[in-house]
């Protein structure tokens, strides 16, 4: 949960005298985003995101900007790490961690939940299609210190979170749940992004512009990363999933990377895993309807 408020304007002038960016023209709250705390900055050398994470170690963050530097040479469209004056990526302020990135200019677009929009989606999914691609000259333990987000992952999750629930029905339930998810370990593998809902893609003249927050990214089975297109892009939260927008996100994944036959039989158990994730994440007056939610999943869906 992010701390915004714990974010001064004054913390973020003292932070930011750490960085040779000029005077400080402007320090806007934005209202989008619920992840780590952010703050965008106007200066005489150009406008920057701030961001505070709330609940991150050093070495994550850290993990994150190497993330972004090996992007970034490989021509993807992210933001760029502004270094501190002392050659540092991330500058420690009241024992959190803080970056500064270079922010991008575009729109988010429509709310693919109110307006569904096929050439934004396809957009979307194209960059993630190459963003997998790209992991084949990326290490794995460049995201060493990045959560993997499995069925153990969403269990201690749950645990944590809803501890009075654990030894109830539905503690029970989440368990069998997960016991039934079934993402083998030879899936193809690379960077995922984990996040992929709207408003981390950027747009202009029918063009993507960037993605931003990496802070969930992980190594982990490809087929996470299209299975939270379709999650985002082609499943409104009180509508039934709309197959023909998941079918097009899966064609137009493979007009990029092809699938293999292990992949397409597994999406739907990574949608499953996000789906009880969510449930993880939510508070636990939102349970029922999540489960509801978990419960109209098709048990099979042609690709």
């Amino acid at each position: 949960m992010s701390t915004s408020k714990q974010l001064s304007d004054e913390d973020a002038l003292t932070i930011l005298a750490a960085y040779d960016i000029g005077d400080i023209a402007h320090v806007q709250h934005p209202s989008l985003g619920a992840g780590q705390t952010t703050r965008i900055i106007t200066a005489t050398s150009g406008s920057y995101v701030l961001r505070r994470y709330d609940n991150r170690t050093e070495a994550h963050v850290h993990s994150e900007a190497a993330l972004l530097a090996f992007l970034l040479r490989h021509a993807f469209p992210v933001q760029t790490v502004v270094r501190n004056r002392s050659g540092d990526t991330i500058t420690i302020h009241n024992e959190k961690p803080h970056m500064l990135l270079t922010f991008l200019k575009g729109t988010h677009g429509k709310n693919p939940n109110e307006h569904f929009d096929a050439t934004t989606a396809t957009l979307a999914t194209h960059a993630i299609a190459r963003l997998h691609r790209m992991s084949s000259y990326a290490d794995p333990s460049l995201l060493g210190n990045h959560a993997v987000l499995n069925t153990h992952y969403c269990w201690r999750e749950f645990e944590q979170r809803h501890a009075l629930l654990v030894p109830k029905q539905a503690g029970r339930w989440v368990r069998q749940q997960l016991d039934i998810i079934s993402l083998p370990t030879d899936l193809p593998q690379g960077i995922c992004h984990a996040d992929l809902n709207y408003g981390n893609f950027l747009f202009k003249d029918n063009h993507l512009t960037g993605m931003i927050d990496f802070d969930m990214s992980f190594w982990g089975p490809f087929v996470y990363d299209i299975a939270s297109l379709i999650y985002w892009w082609a499943w409104p939260p009180h509508s039934p999933l709309n197959e023909d927008a998941a079918r097009l996100i899966v064609r137009e994944y493979e007009s990029i990377r092809p699938l293999s036959e292990i992949e397409r039989t597994h999406i739907l158990d990574a949608l499953a895993l996000i789906l009880l994730l969510s449930i993880s994440w939510s508070d636990e007056q939102d349970f029922e309807k999540e489960r509801i939610r978990f419960e109209s999943l098709p048990k099979n869906l042609n690709f």
